[in-house]
């Protein structure tokens, strides 16, 4: 057979910690079934290791047992592509076979890539799974009877993060027809930690070996075979896929997960609501805005959380995580007897501790600074109200007129949150701002206000909404009974009341966006939709989310703030400047709401554009009104007698 075996094994990587254990004795492993092979000729077979790798005991006890004399070819990117796109073709094979064993990632799109030997932090060196077994179909190959490309590395994602150096991929030779057969296989990475990687590898070596026919083997079907049985081959934690490409024709296998059906099953025993199921798949991701879009039923979730990758190597998959939450709110035995036979103690300690954490977020209590600003008086009043709603600070007040210069709001409010940050009624706890506003200044940005901060060196400049979080409610509504008797409180407190059930329970914080006022024609019919879509008992959503109007028509917004208003609409948000993409940051604000049960909602969303502001990102643009009970002022009015303290 003229053969030429490109065999890879890579145990050492410039990267810190990613240190190997098993790639070089695969590739040696596999180049001793070659060699075994009467068929196969010593010097069709390319060995290429990590450059540590030549001089280890192991590696050198093996070239004297084999009497090796193939050279010591280096694994990294420049030696492999020049032996492929340069010397590969001189050798004129009639079979190319390729084995790797080593690191690997998947980028955005889902495209397999390999590390070669020198990658690093800085220099994340690698070749792609799909460049290799392309550039196999170059036409100076056009005498290949058979091409096979093996390929045993993880497929975790690439890291995301700004600081993060973007991966090297080193160009091979580009194919000018298409493949006519290749046969390569790359595992999701699931496995428990590094220290299990090769496991594909093994089962391969397992069965080449155990063949004693003497033929040549039908790779593809060792390689169907091996996905076929991945359960009692001790593979399910890695999860093999295998893609066979054949002329004109693609296609790809999975394994059958028995965790897949078992969740299914188990979760079924349960009542919940798809909502609840949306919002436990949309928590269980890491990110939030990778979710589709609802609606979607509980057999679609669970088959979109098992197919994706883990979130950190070596970590629990997303499926394991979303069961971890249903047994947490749904404490059934099946659930739990899913949990204990699917997920080994470790993983369930992980996932437990990433769940405490959130519990915790979420239970943190806040002192609330409620700032009233009061545009017919031009007075500015404040007060802080303990997490225990029995303790309040004494109501205070300062002038303030717009049309005056001095004092300017950010002088008064740089004043406020400094007396605030230093009260003892404040004490340790977090500080959440509750700006009280008349509808005409909802609109007009009062919590993009700058304010002095002083830090450990210097004083700063910053946005409120960046220092603290913060929500916008009505004045009116804030007043209590002052106002009652008007109709607006009247239909504010008629959709509370139809509200109340979903707020209390366990569903999803959803937000439906409305079109636009050009679409409605004007804003009062706008706010009538929205609040039949609130008291629609077909209807899961609680908020009701603002478009922004086009930077041609700002008086839109105001008045589509002021109409939703008037016709009692508790709970909105809205898009304060156009971004670059509206609806874009539309989807993404509904599956950040669709993360949190209702109660939780308001504070989270608040906290969100904080961290938006802080990072300049899109979210920051977002605005939001919250009002009922549990977000007003406890007293009702800012009419306190005295401190209360």
């Amino acid at each position: 057979m003229e053969l030429t075996a490109i065999v890879v094994g890579i145990d050492h990587y410039g990267f810190r910690g990613r240190r190997l254990h098993t790639p070089v004795e695969d590739a040696l492993r596999f180049v001793d079934w070659l060699i075994g092979r009467s068929d196969v000729s010593r010097d069709g077979i390319k060995l290429f290791l990590s450059p540590e790798s030549w001089g280890e005991t192991a590696v050198a006890e093996w070239i004297v047992r084999q009497k090796w004399k193939g050279g010591c070819r280096n694994a990294t990117n420049n030696d492999l592509s020049e032996f492929i796109n340069t010397e590969l073709p001189d050798l004129n094979p009639k079979t190319v076979l390729i084995f790797w064993g080593g690191h690997g990632f998947v980028d955005d799109e889902n495209r397999h890539f390999m590390y070669t030997s020198n990658a690093s932090e800085g220099k994340p060196h690698c070749i792609g799974v799909d460049d290799l077994v392309h550039s196999l179909a170059r036409d100076c190959f056009d005498q290949l009877a058979q091409k096979v490309c093996i390929v045993d590395a993880c497929a975790v994602p690439y890291p995301h993060d700004p600081e993060s150096v973007r991966y090297l991929a080193t160009p091979l030779a580009s194919p000018v027809s298409r493949i006519s057969h290749a046969a390569y296989i790359g595992a999701c990475s699931a496995s428990p930690g590094f220290t299990s990687t090769g496991l594909f590898a093994k089962a391969l070596l397992n069965k080449l070996e155990d063949d004693t026919t003497g033929a040549w083997p039908d790779f593809a079907q060792v390689l169907t075979d091996i996905v076929d049985d991945a359960v009692p081959l001790g593979l399910a934690k890695q999860r093999p896929r295998l893609k066979l490409i054949t002329t004109g024709k693609e296609r790809t296998l999975s394994f059958e997960d028995p965790r897949l059906d078992d969740a299914l099953a188990a979760i079924q025993q349960v009542a919940i609501t798809d909502a609840q199921v949306y919002r436990l798949y949309v928590r269980s991701l890491t990110l939030s805005a990778d979710a589709v879009t609802p609606p979607v039923g509980l057999a679609v979730v669970l088959k979109l959380l098992h197919d994706l990758n883990p979130s950190r190597p070596g970590g629990p998959d997303p499926m394991s995580e979303f069961m971890m939450r249903a047994g947490r709110e749904f404490p059934d035995a099946a659930i739990q007897a899913w949990i204990h036979k699917h997920l080994t103690p470790q993983f369930r300690a992980q996932i437990d501790a990433t769940l405490d954490k959130e519990a915790g977020d979420q239970s943190a209590v806040y002192a609330r600074l409620f700032i009233e600003i009061d545009d017919k008086q031009h007075r500015v009043r404040w007060h802080v109200q303990h997490p225990d709603p029995m303790r309040f600070s004494a109501v205070e007040e300062c002038p303030w007129n717009p049309a005056i210069a001095e004092p300017s709001l950010s002088s008064v409010l740089t004043d406020i949150i400094r007396r605030v940050e230093a009260m003892a009624i404040a004490g340790t706890h977090r500080i959440v701002i509750g700006l009280l506003l008349p509808h005409n200044l909802l609109g007009e940005g009062i919590e993009t206000t700058l304010i002095t901060v002083d830090d450990a060196l210097d004083e700063e400049s910053m946005p409120l909404l960046q220092r603290f979080p913060v929500l916008l409610h009505w004045q009116r509504r804030a007043a209590g009974g002052t106002y009652m008797g008007s109709p607006s409180l009247r239909e504010w407190r008629t959709l509370l009341g139809s509200l109340e059930q979903q707020l209390n329970g366990t569903t999803t914080a959803a937000i439906k966006w409305l079109p636009g006022i050009a679409e409605h024609g004007d804003a009062k019919r706008f706010a009538g939709d929205a609040a039949n879509h609130l008291t629609d008992s077909k209807s899961v959503e609680v908020c009701i989310g603002v478009p922004h109007p086009g930077s041609g028509l700002p008086e839109h917004l105001q008045q589509m703030l002021r109409a939703c208003l008037e016709r009692g609409i508790p709970y909105f948000s809205w898009i304060s400047a156009a971004p670059a993409d509206p609806s874009a940051l539309e989807r993404a604000t509904s599956k950040f709401f669709a993360r949190h049960e209702p109660s939780h909602a308001p504070l989270a969303v608040a906290k969100h554009i904080q961290r938006s502001a802080m990072n300049n990102e899109p979210g920051k643009n977002l605005r939001i009104v919250w009002d009922d009970d549990r977000m007003l002022p406890a007293q009702g009015s800012f009419s306190l007698p005295k401190d209360t303290i």
